[in-house]
Order: structure tokens, then sequence, then C-alpha cells
């Protein structure tokens, strides 16, 4: 089901781009982009370790620093080239 959730706004936006452009719908590039979501998408894991591992994070906290840590290695893991990590000017930080 979570998984469904996750790939629907995809498939909608396939849909209405078909639509739009006034040609058919390409069935055999939704089929291989439904077989892309159900078979490698790594929006459920991503998703689990930033809200559930990671959990919530203010701004210059300890947990804000893992977040953005493992979104650039996730990023870097996935072929961009230039991910990196922008100094952020905020004061003290939050923590408990």
């Amino acid at each position: 089901m979570s998984r469904l959730l996750f790939c629907f706004p995809a498939l909608l936006w396939a849909g209405f781009a078909g639509a739009q452009t006034g040609s058919p719908l390409d069935r055999e590039s939704l089929a291989k982009l439904r077989r892309e979501a159900f078979e490698n998408s790594q929006a459920a894991p991503v998703f689990e370790m930033l809200t559930s591992t990671i959990g919530p994070r203010l701004t210059a906290s300890p947990a804000h620093r893992r977040a953005a840590e493992f979104a650039r290695e996730r990023l870097a893991s996935y072929g961009l080239a230039n991910a990196r990590l922008d100094p952020l000017s905020f004061g003290s930080g939050w923590s408990l």
C-alpha cells in the first residue's frame, strides 16, 4: 500500500502529460514506470530513515546534521557528482 502511495503522483503526472499533448498514452512507458516504482523504489527506505530513525530535527541540531549527511551520502550514492553541504550560520543551534 505504501509503495502505491509513493508512485501514484508520478503515474498521475504521466497521465496528465499525455492528455495535455494530445498524443495517446504510451502504455509501454507507463508499464516501465510502474515496474521501476514497484521494484526499485528508494522512497520508502529514505522516508523511514528520515522520519523514524533520525526523527524530528530543528535547525542546527545534531539530528539536523545527521539528516543532512544522510541526504548528501544518499545523493552521492545515486551518482550525483557534486553532492555537498553548504555552511549554515544559525547561532548555537538546538539540542536538549
